[in-house]
């Protein structure tokens, strides 16, 4: 149903410390907005309550006979949503982000990197 689809977005939003919401920023030219810096500590725990929300869906599926297609779907969203930011990493994270071959390099060492998808 719709009330699942929409918890399973925010499940997966808060369990990604909302990786997704940040490659929006990202692709708008609004920068880092800092949410893996106040939502990353708490990932381990969202990812647990997703994973709870996504049990009581599929037991109130089973029991309800309501059709598998919604909780397959919101299943996906969710887990999609919430492995965003290893699936960046695995993908070459920065190396997704726009051209810089007319730019100049700096290295920094930056110690508490929060997003995987970032750090190199």
């Amino acid at each position: 149903t719709r009330g699942s689809y929409v918890t399973s977005v925010v499940a997966g939003l808060l369990s990604s410390s909302c990786c997704a919401l940040q490659l929006v920023a990202n692709s708008l030219a609004l920068g880092c907005a800092g949410f893996n810096k106040f939502l990353g500590p708490a990932r381990p725990w969202m990812r647990g309550l997703s994973v709870l929300w996504l049990a009581v869906l599929w037991v109130a599926s089973f029991r309800r006979g309501w059709p598998k297609r919604h909780a397959t779907i919101s299943t996906l969203v969710c887990v999609g949503l919430a492995l965003l930011p290893e699936m960046l990493l695995l993908n070459g994270g920065p190396a997704m982000a726009p051209s810089t071959s007319n730019v100049h390099s700096i290295r920094l060492k930056i110690d508490g990197m929060g997003c995987e998808a970032c750090q190199v």
